[in-house]
């Protein structure tokens, strides 16, 4: 309910502010739980991805958002699930796996904090992966092109889900650990370029 609540009051004041359309929507799965992955340039980024479900998404957050009282309030109520990033963090990975399995959604971003810098992508951490492996889940990739600025329209392009089941129900290595992340790098970067050659088609400065 709060996280509901939440949503009604964010989203409208992020639509004005950063204001947003999302391309192929009817690219999102329904009645199966996944996994969104997307990349991270500012805190509201988590808006477009809530705008995407009419029900409830749980991210993936730092936990550092938990530290105060209120803070942990707030985000324990809105559903999302504190992350360790300086180390595995076993406990948010069984609660993301358990949801996962249940049928809901989560989002991740694989980035593990916002991008700064001129990459295109910087390097994910391995959290994303483990999550669609061990529930055995498809994830869903969204992408930006760049930073979104304030008052002029971001687009956001929804991708195909893909699954990693080559990596379903065996001991991993560090090598299938690398494997996994350049997949998911790969699937992004292209969803990226998707994008950008979908705007410079409708001739949008990119």
């Amino acid at each position: 309910m709060l996280y509901q609540i939440v949503k009604a009051i964010i989203l409208p004041i992020v639509r004005i502010i950063l204001p947003f359309k999302i391309l192929r929507r009817d690219r999102i799965i329904n009645n199966k739980g996944s996994l969104y992955i997307c990349n991270h340039y500012r805190v509201l980024d988590v808006s477009y991805i809530a705008s995407l479900e009419k029900g409830k998404i749980h991210f993936i957050g730092k936990s550092e958002l938990f530290k105060s009282k209120i803070g942990k309030w707030l985000f324990t109520k809105v559903g999302v699930i504190p992350v360790n990033r300086d180390k595995t963090d076993a406990i948010a990975i069984m609660k993301g796996i358990k949801l996962l399995k249940e049928g809901k959604k989560i989002s991740v971003f694989p980035e593990g904090t916002r991008n700064k810098t001129n990459k295109e992508l910087l390097d994910i951490k391995g959290g994303a992966g483990i999550f669609a492996i061990k529930s055995k889940c498809p994830i869903q990739p969204v992408m930006m092109l760049k930073k979104p600025r304030y008052f002029k329209k971001t687009y956001l392009m929804v991708g195909e889900t893909f699954e990693l089941s080559e990596f379903y129900d065996r001991k991993l290595t560090s090598a299938d650990y690398d494997n996994i992340a350049n997949i998911i790098i790969e699937k992004m970067l292209a969803l990226k370029n998707e994008l950008r050659e979908y705007l410079i088609s409708k001739g949008k400065k990119v």
